[in-house]
This record gives structure tokens, C-alpha cells and sequence, in this order.
């Protein structure tokens, strides 16, 4: 047999390890058991967050159950597209065991071999178990499992692959110069047709069946995204360096800068909370040190504010394609101060943030409630609507603007202070 024809028996050998790959579908078998993983977790990862006093995101719950009644309907038609696009292709794929076998006898000279059988089990037999698997008596979970299961055992014996190869190249070494070159390139070509039938075959009906997945792995992402963000929230939370008031509950926690005099290295850098009372922004950095070496670890309150408190709100995009997202707010009666600037980072965009502070100022967030108030907050609201009209001491009008988010009051004539509600 001459040197091209060798070469090219081995390149055919390549190409048909990779169709048995193609065949054994893993990747469609993994995405399958990796989503409905995925998808079963979620209903536990939002009880968690509500136990651990989350009180926000009430669509989080309404959003799992969709998923979960969305997926139980998609993943049946996937399954049963599965069986269906692989008994289409065994007709593709048929032809290639027989071709093979032919190939390894006119190698051989004539002599009957079962290498191709032997070693890669035939193509057609793996399709042939795959779609036989399940019935109509199984229940969707029992079909998912058998499935699932010869779709990996098809996987594993596409790992006999390196047996054929093996194979193929003893029988190219101990051909002789009894082979009829022009048989065995007739042959060879036929293969090459059968093969690139079967390839396009294979990737058609996975472009079929991804096709069925729809929406469903882009919602399941972005849930799953929505709680990594609110258990991060829920961690930072727990070692702020402020004391939470009574009824007080944590909505959002970002990582921020306060530009607080222009000078990057000396504007403080923290975390910057949105609870259901307050805007409150925490230092935590080290400062100080050489090149990461030496320096203190500075964490404490620096300010905060009635959430109510927030009378504009705008955001601005600055830097190298507008890498750096600030947010403006100008306080009024009850604020810190007059406004303030922050840089919000971890690649929030200062639009979403911003939006977020509005609703937060304005109690819409209090629309999308998930846990009820606790009594400590019920009471915090009903003190708010119990408030005197004139100082106790005094008797001057209280005439300082309530707003969200405020703990006390202020008499402006005789400096006395009149507490709103408890706080711990």
C-alpha cells in the first residue's frame, strides 16, 4: 500500500474517534443533568436566604416555580427529541461499520477481521441501545435516569476508540504489497462520504435539541446570578461596623468609593448599604504600607442618612469607554450633608444602581417584600405616625420634614430630641 493511502487511513481513523464522540452526544447529556441540577438547587438556596432574614426579591420564589414547571415540560420534549434525532442518524451511520471492515480486509490482503466491531462496538449498536432506552410506562424521572445513564455508557465506550486506532495501525504496518491500492482507495472514499453524512447528521440534531432549551438556561443563570449577589450581600451584612436598627433590614450592598476629595488614593473605599432605613457608607481597606506590604486595615462608619433623606438622584459614566460609574445624590432635610459623590464598582452599572437608590427613596422597594415586617418595624411605623406635632419641652411647633429612614427629630428652638420608635 503506498505512503498517501496509509495517511490517509489514519486521518480517517482520526476523524471517526471524533464522530464517535459526536455520536455518544456527551455534551448534550452533561448540559441536560447539569440544568436540571441546577434548577433543583434553586428552591433551597432561596429558603436560605429568607432564613437568614433576606427580606426582599418576593419574585425570586414566583420565578423558581416557573422554572421548575417550565423545565419539567422541556425536558421531556429533549428527551424524547433525543431517542427521535438519534434513530434518524443511525441510518447515516449504519454504513460505516460494514465500510471498515471492508477497509481492514482489503488491508489485510482479504483476510476477515472484526477489529472495527470489536474495538469500537459499532456505531450502529450504541445508537440502536440509546434509542431503545425508556419507555412509555416510565416516569419522567425514571426516563431522564435511563437516558441519561446509556448516553454516559456510550460516552465510556467511545473510550475504546484508542483499541480500533490501535487496530487499524497494525493492520496498516503488516499490509503488504498484496494490497490493491485501488480497491482500498475506492473504498476509502466511500468512508469519507459516510462520515461526513453522519457528521452533518450529528450536529444538525444537536442544533435540534439545543434549540428546545429556549430561554430556560438564560433565566436559570440570571436567578442563579440574582442570589450569588444576595448572599454576598447577606455575608457582608453580618461583619458591618454599624449597629442596624430595630425593624431595620439590609435590601443591597455594593462595593463603593466616596469622592470625597478628588485624590484616588485618599478617598475612602468601602461598602455602600441600601436598607429599609438608611443609605449608610462603611470604610474597609488598608491603608498605608509599600507595595502590598505593611499598612492597617481601616474599617468604621463614615456617614449615613434617612433613606427618605435622598432628594436627586443622577449617575454619570466616566473614564476610558466609560469604565468608571458614578452616582450623584443631594441630600435634603435630614441628610449628612448637602451631596455627595460615589464611585460604584464590581461592575454595576451606575443606571441599575441608581434606579435602585430612587425606588429605595421612594418605598417601592417595600413592593417587593418576600418576608412581613417584624414587629420591631411595625412598631418603628406606627411611632412614626404617633409623632407629637410640638416639642414635649418647649411647646414649639415640630416643624422638620419626616422623612424615611429617620430615627429622631430635632426641635429647632430648644435643641430637645424626640426619638422615633426604639432602636437597639
Amino acid at each position: 500500500m503506498n505512503e498517501e493511502l496509509k495517511q490517509k487511513i489514519r486521518s480517517l481513523r482520526h476523524d471517526y474517534d471524533k464522530l464517535l464522540e459526536a455520536v455518544a452526544m456527551s455534551d448534550v447529556s452533561r448540559e441536560l443533568s447539569d440544568t436540571a441540577t441546577r434548577i433543583a438547587a434553586l428552591p433551597g438556596r432561596v429558603q436560605a436566604i429568607r432564613g437568614a432574614g433576606y427580606a426582599y426579591a418576593n419574585y425570586l420564589e414566583h420565578k423558581v416555580d416557573t422554572l421548575n414547571d417550565q423545565w419539567s415540560q422541556v425536558r421531556f420534549q429533549i428527551q424524547r427529541a433525543i431517542r427521535n434525532e438519534l434513530a434518524n442518524a443511525r441510518s447515516e451511520v449504519e454504513p460505516l461499520d460494514e465500510l471498515w471492515d471492508e477497509l481492514e480486509r482489503a488491508i489485510a490482503g482479504g483476510a476477515k477481521t472484526e477489529t472495527a466491531k470489536t474495538a469500537g462496538k459499532g456505531m450502529s449498536a450504541m445508537l440502536s441501545a440509546a434509542v431503545g432506552t425508556g419507555s412509555e410506562e416510565e416516569t419522567e424521572a425514571d426516563s431522564t435516569g435511563g437516558l441519561l445513564s446509556q448516553l454516559k455508557a456510550m460516552s465510556e465506550q467511545t473510550k475504546a476508540a484508542g483499541d480500533l486506532a490501535a487496530a487499524v495501525e497494525s493492520a496498516i504496518d503488516a499490509s503488504g504489497d498484496g494490497v490493491d491500492d485501488a480497491q482500498a482507495a475506492a473504498i476509502i472514499g466511500q468512508l469519507e462520504g459516510a462520515m461526513a453524512r453522519a457528521e452533518k447528521s450529528i450536529e444538525g440534531s444537536k442544533e435540534r435539541i439545543q434549540a428546545l432549551y429556549g430561554n430556560v438556561p438564560g433565566n436559570v443563570g440570571q436567578t442563579e446570578s440574582q442570589l450569588s449577589d444576595i448572599e454576598t450581600w447577606l455575608e457582608r451584612a453580618k461583619t458591618a461596623n454599624f449597629e442596624w436598627n430595630a425593624g431595620e433590614d439590609m435590601y443591597m450592598v455594593v462595593k463603593a468609593e466616596w469622592k470625597k476629595t478628588g485624590n484616588k488614593k485618599e478617598d475612602p473605599d468601602g461598602f455602600l448599604y441600601i436598607t429599609s432605613q438608611r443609605l449608610v457608607m462603611e470604610q474597609a481597606e488598608k491603608k498605608g504600607g509599600f507595595m502590598g506590604f505593611g499598612g492597617k486595615r481601616v474599617e468604621e462608619l463614615l456617614w449615613e442618612s434617612p433613606i427618605g433623606a435622598m432628594e436627586e438622584i443622577d449617575y454619570e459614566k466616566k473614564g476610558l469607554l466609560g469604565g468608571i460609574d458614578l452616582i450623584h445624590i443631594r441630600f435634603g432635610s435630614g441628610g449628612p450633608f448637602g451631596d455627595v459623590t460615589l464611585e460604584v464598582k464590581e461592575g454595576i452599572h451606575a443606571r441599575v444602581f441608581a434606579s435602585k437608590l430612587q425606588q429605595a427613596a421612594s418605598g417601592a422597594i417595600e413592593r417587593e417584600r418576600g418576608l412581613e415586617r417584624s414587629d420591631a418595624e411595625k412598631a418603628f411605623v406606627d411611632a412614626i405616625a404617633d409623632l407629637p406635632t410640638t416639642c414635649p419641652v418647649c411647646g414649639a411647633t415640630l416643624d422638620q420634614e419626616v422623612t424615611r429612614g429617620m430615627t429622631q427629630l430635632e426641635c429647632a428652638y430648644c435643641g430637645a430630641i424626640v426619638r422615633i420608635g426604639a432602636t437597639s
